[in-house]
């Protein structure tokens, strides 16, 4: 946040920032919003939230009286990955897993049934443990997959945050806009990058060709949108950092 401040401050602009803090967070300055403070941004006098964008789409409603979003941009500055051999992660992907594939199954020998599950959750565990420290670019095409659908998820969501109306005689006529902020977002980085945009149009696609009705409906607009973008991409080389350039895609 105060590098944010440092840098409103450098262009002369007035607008204020607030930034995201845990609800047993010591408030150690003034824009210090905790997460269960997260409904009054709106009312607010700052304008810019520095937030984890999971905070922002499991559930929380950052609207306007008039019930129109508190934010018409969002800029995802590092790619919405969750952390690495998260213990409950894998244990929530692996009772995912079992219940797809066997709480319907009709089971005429438990004891055949119950070797089956145990038989798929260890492959499936065996799968995560060895992909466990992998690039991504290496991973199982299964744990591509799995990323690609989990970050989309991140992004669809918090972009619905943003295009919230309540109220049209009171919301600009303009779109809400996401800017991926991270060369991590696309490849050419080098050997092994891994083009999440690129895998979430793929991951689309798929959704549409198995079934078309719904997929369209759920995630039409969101995907045409991140196709037509590529077409008027506008790229910004960053080399300032002395480590290694960066993308902006708009």
């Amino acid at each position: 946040m105060r590098h944010t401040k440092s840098l409103l401050s450098e262009l002369n602009r007035k607008e204020k920032c607030a930034v995201v803090i845990g609800d047993d967070e010591e408030r150690k300055e003034a824009g210090m919003l905790r997460k269960n403070e997260l409904q009054s941004f709106a009312f607010r006098d700052e304008k810019i939230l520095i937030a984890p964008a999971a905070v922002i789409c499991r559930g929380y409603n950052v609207v306007d009286q008039d019930g129109n979003a508190a934010f018409r941009s969002i800029f995802f500055l590092v790619r919405p990955m969750s952390v690495p051999d998260d213990i409950s992660l894998k244990i929530s992907k692996l009772n995912g897993l079992i219940s797809h594939k066997f709480n319907l199954l009709k089971v005429n020998d438990w004891g055949t049934y119950a070797n089956e599950v145990k038989n798929e959750g260890g492959k499936f565990w065996g799968i995560m443990e060895r992909d466990s420290g992998c690039r991504l670019s290496d991973l199982s095409d299964d744990n591509k997959r799995d990323i690609t659908a989990t970050v989309f998820i991140v992004i669809e969501q918090t972009y619905g945050r943003s295009a919230r109306v309540g109220n049209n005689g009171t919301i600009d006529g303009c779109p809400p806009r996401i800017y991926f902020a991270d060369g991590a977002f696309n490849s050419g980085r080098g050997d092994g990058s891994f083009d999440i945009l690129k895998e979430i149009r793929i991951y689309l696609e798929d959704l549409m060709a198995t079934d078309e009705y719904i997929a369209t409906t759920l995630y039409g607009t969101f995907y045409d949108a991140l196709k037509e973008n590529i077409k008027n991409e506008s790229t910004e080389e960053i080399t300032d950092d002395n480590f290694y350039s960066e993308d902006f895609h708009d």
